[in-house]
């Protein structure tokens, strides 16, 4: 489904949907929005803030838990995932 790694910088994670998908982002605002910048979200779920593309990219800023990073990612593709 996807897959979850450490970011180069070291100071998140980076979360990648394992096919090419698009997020709708209007879903997404029925979580804690803190920034619309239009092609991308940063929301605020369970303490984590998270940077949210509209390409299916996650990264989570300040989050280190790596079962909770899954589960909100699962939320978040759950949730936002456009199907044709």
């Amino acid at each position: 489904m996807f897959k979850i790694k450490l970011c180069k910088s070291k100071g998140s994670y980076e979360v990648n949907y394992n096919k090419k998908i698009k997020l709708d982002l209007k879903k997404l605002k029925k979580f804690k929005v803190i920034e619309d910048a239009g092609i991308f979200l940063i929301l605020n779920i369970e303490n984590c803030e998270i940077i949210v593309h509209n390409y299916g990219d996650l990264f989570f800023k300040d989050c280190k838990d790596k079962e909770k990073i899954e589960k909100i990612a699962k939320e978040i593709y759950n949730e936002g995932i456009i199907t044709t």
